[in-house]
């Protein structure tokens, strides 16, 4: 006979975490987060991060400092991972509030539940004023969590993507149900994680517009409506999505715009989760420090880092110079009219090592 608590809250075993971005140095010995073109994966099993880098890419290394220090990770150069959602319980969406010392609070926006204990929401009903408390850390605000299986990856574990975003919480936790009751009926359908990079523009002061960027992880279902009209969910179908191979590359940044930005800042709509991406800080402290990696010259140049890349003569010093821009901040720096990743990935397909 089973125990009844355990049978009720049976669950797959997180094996570690879908990232968007990273954090990264300033001038002034702070740090900030950043967005990635790329997927980042972190994960406290190395035989994992391994397992990934040889499938999506990127080189494995062990994480030294900061709350993620011991673990490993490693940058991809993929903006689009296949995935499989296992189960409907693979999404969960909460009101939170999270401060140095962990969750504070947790809701559903009227009720708090934590540590077994029910009581009223504390926050404001408006949700703007709840916003502008938000933001200092003083309210809830959205949380939206999906658990994937990466069906290229050893084991039936399961790796967490999550968003502090509206977007987010709006979009993928719906395609995220849809796909998790397809697979309780015996048919796992083909899906993708995909980062998405987005912006809306509002009127500035003396005519210029300012621009607010930001990055939402969207979750595809990669079948038509006919195959799944016609029995693409019928019971004991298993299709997978397409092999790391055969999906599509990341693709160059798009063009500058013409008319005039006055200034670039974060959305609050789609900011980081644990303070994992965000977009450049405002203009006069691009926190982009002058890095020197180990027995190397100094980085902190994007266009000298774009040369080595357009001279490099294998993969390998390719997957160095990834690592090089990364640990500098400097993946989405413009050389050229390009960003630095868009040329190191470019030459990265030349050895065969961005597919």
């Amino acid at each position: 006979m089973p125990i009844i608590a355990i049978e009720e809250q049976r669950r797959a075993v997180t094996v570690g975490k879908i990232r968007l971005g990273h954090q990264v140095a300033t001038r002034s010995g702070k740090t900030r987060p950043a967005m990635l073109d790329a997927f980042r994966l972190t994960s406290p099993a190395e035989h994992q991060i391994r397992a990934a880098a040889e499938v999506y890419g990127g080189k494995p290394h062990q994480i030294t400092d900061g709350r993620l220090a011991g673990q490993w990770e490693v940058y991809t150069p993929r903006n689009a991972l296949p995935v499989v959602v296992p189960n409907t319980d693979s999404v969960t969406q909460w009101m939170e509030m999270w401060s140095a010392a962990g969750c504070q609070r947790r809701c559903d926006g009227h009720t708090i539940t934590m540590r077994g204990q029910t009581s009223p929401c504390l926050c404001p009903q408006d949700p703007q004023a709840r916003e502008v408390l938000a933001q200092k850390g003083n309210a809830c605000k959205p949380v939206t969590r999906v658990s994937l299986v990466l069906p290229d990856l050893p084991g039936m574990a399961v790796w967490v993507v999550e968003s502090h975003g509206i977007n987010a919480a709006l979009e993928m936790a719906q395609v995220a149900l849809s796909l998790g009751l397809a697979a309780e009926r015996g048919s796992f359908l083909p899906a993708q994680i995909r980062i998405d990079h987005r912006e809306t523009r509002t009127p500035g002061r003396d005519g210029n517009v300012e621009v607010s960027k930001f990055v939402v992880p969207v979750l595809e279902i990669l079948t038509t409506m006919r195959e799944l009209v016609e029995g693409g969910t019928a019971s004991g179908q298993l299709r997978l999505p397409p092999a790391p191979a055969d999906m599509k590359a990341i693709t160059a940044a798009p063009a500058a715009q013409a008319e005039p930005v006055r200034h670039v800042v974060a959305d609050p709509d789609d900011e980081p989760v644990d303070a994992e991406f965000m977009d450049a800080e405002p203009a006069g402290d691009t926190g982009w420090p002058e890095v020197t990696p180990p027995g190397g010259a100094p980085v902190g140049d994007a266009e000298s880092l774009a040369a080595r890349a357009e001279a490099a003569q294998s993969i390998g010093e390719i997957n160095d110079l990834i690592e090089e821009a990364q640990k500098a901040g400097l993946l989405r720096a413009p050389v050229g009219g390009r960003s630095l990743q868009s040329i190191i990935v470019g030459r990265a397909r030349a050895f065969g090592g961005a597919r």
